[in-house]
């Protein structure tokens, strides 16, 4: 086996958590050798959080999901 047999994503993304159909997404940058997550609502959409800290995540998931609802008032 060698480097050329290894095929890499550059970006995968793993559900780690749901809430609501909510999802906070983990994205590995395979190339960077980086991670982060990001929040996917309801209808699909990311937020492009590049958040390193899941208890951030967690805590912009319930910012997000209060202004999703208010806004739907």
């Amino acid at each position: 086996m060698n480097k050329t047999d290894v095929l890499f994503h550059e970006e995968d993304e793993y559900v780690v958590m749901t809430e609501d159909e909510w999802k906070i997404l983990l994205i590995a940058n395979h190339f960077k050798c980086k991670f982060w997550y990001d929040i996917e609502d309801p209808e699909g959409y990311t937020y492009n959080l590049f958040e390193t800290d899941i208890y951030a995540a967690i805590n912009k998931l319930h910012q997000l999901k209060e202004n999703h609802n208010a806004n739907l008032i």
